[in-house]
């Protein structure tokens, strides 16, 4: 967790280095690191009209797993997350809700909580 003029990041999810604003609705994807699962995710969220505020994929090596951290405007219909775990390169599909507005105090706690979720 980074901490700079009270603007929050989560920086690390279990062992996946990302850089996203921990507020809101967050959609996490665990998934194979091959070419068009950034632009699949993009279309199914597009075609459901979720709008991306951010986007983040981390992988730990080329070709390997890795995982996106995906900011979006408002809560995911579980059909659309459903299409998303239907992705055939997506493992794993998780909608979080954060706190608009968090303490910076707090944030290790978001953070840690996401951490023993994907180990």
């Amino acid at each position: 967790m980074l901490l700079a003029e009270n603007h929050p990041r989560v920086t690390r999810i279990g062992e996946y280095r990302v850089d996203i604003q921990p507020r809101g609705t967050l959609l996490v994807l665990r998934n194979r690191d091959v070419p068009g699962v950034i632009g699949k995710v993009g279309s199914v969220l597009g075609d459901a009209k979720v709008n991306i505020a951010e986007y983040h994929q981390a992988r730990r090596e080329a070709g390997g797993e890795a995982m996106a951290a995906i900011a979006v405007d408002g809560r995911v219909k579980r059909e659309v997350i459903d299409r998303l775990a239907a992705m055939p390169e997506v493992s794993g599909v998780w909608q979080i809700e954060l706190p608009d507005a968090a303490p910076s105090g707090a944030m290790s706690g978001v953070e840690g909580a996401m951490a023993e979720r994907f180990r």
